[in-house]
């Protein structure tokens, strides 16, 4: 908690249910109180469908459902809160997580895909915060980075990182009814500063890769850049010698480091429409400024 006390930025603590000792997860609130002036927030028992077991037990006989997970997560957050004098410090934990990923599934591109995705249409639909879970270093499938290996899905993260870069507003362009998708950010005077196409088709790398195409209209410019998010199929993976690229680059194993020359596109406007094509499985930020 001392170490976590001298991080730059905020800090969620989770903290245990699990074994039912109230008195020791008070305790240890406190000191995270004591130590940590980035506590942003604590989340009171992690993945409780494993409460019902006899080694975690918290029910004392009581069937273990989500009405009675519910039930003591009110009371240990009025506890806990209590204890500390602090109201508005308590995040809801989850209900779910398939152990540091699913094996087959978190490390692909396509989670690459499913990451950027997600946390721009939360943020186009007012969530103020998302909070990625990185379980154990190693051994965690859908972490951005592990002891080797930078995971696929920072690559996503980077895409919506770009995105929303400098940007005072979001919005949603397209219906949410397709799998095709379309994200407009704007700077604080109200002009777009980019769009990010998405094609969320699927392609396993078998057959041939299908296409679709975006265009935007009312553009002012005559032609635009955009940088493509890309990978051989959504099931590609950086540690099986497949990684994303996003525009053109990678980032090293082990640290980190972009590697590879920035790739641009450019696109020609003509009458205020542009016209793009995104292959299955891919997005592009066109930028507008």
């Amino acid at each position: 908690m001392s170490l976590a006390g001298d991080y730059g930025g905020s800090v969620v603590l989770g903290l245990n249910r699990g074994h039912n000792n109230l008195t020791n997860t008070i305790a240890a609130a406190q000191t995270a109180v004591d130590k940590m002036g980035n506590l942003l927030a604590i989340e009171l028992g992690n993945e409780p469908e494993y409460f019902a077991n006899a080694d975690q037990a918290i029910t004392d006989g009581i069937s273990w459902t989500p009405a009675a997970d519910a039930a003591s997560q009110d009371n240990w957050d009025i506890w806990v809160g209590a204890a500390i004098a602090k109201k508005a410090i308590i995040q809801a934990g989850v209900w779910l997580t398939t152990g540091g990923g699913a094996a087959g599934v978190s490390p692909t591109y396509g989670a690459a895909l499913w990451t950027m995705d997600y946390s721009l249409r939360a943020v186009a639909s007012n969530v103020s915060r998302l909070y990625f879970h990185h379980g154990t270093v190693g051994n965690c499938q859908y972490c951005f980075w592990g002891v080797y290996d930078v995971g696929a899905p920072y690559y996503g993260a980077t895409a919506a990182t770009a995105a929303l870069a400098g940007a005072s507003h979001i919005a949603s362009l397209d219906s949410g009814t397709t799998n095709y998708a379309a994200y407009a950010t704007y700077d604080s005077s109200g002009k777009p500063l980019r769009v990010l196409l998405y094609n969320s088709d699927y392609f396993d790398g078998t057959g041939t890769r299908s296409s679709q195409t975006f265009e935007l209209t009312g553009l002012t410019a005559t032609t635009v850049l955009a940088k493509r998010l890309t990978a051989a199929n959504a099931l590609s993976r950086v540690d099986q010698g497949s990684p994303p690229t996003w525009g053109g680059q990678e980032y090293t194993n082990g640290n980190c480091v972009v590697s590879g020359t920035e790739t641009f596109e450019t696109t020609t406007v003509t009458a205020g429409a542009a016209t793009f094509t995104l292959q299955a499985a891919e997005a592009l930020l066109v930028n507008l400024q």
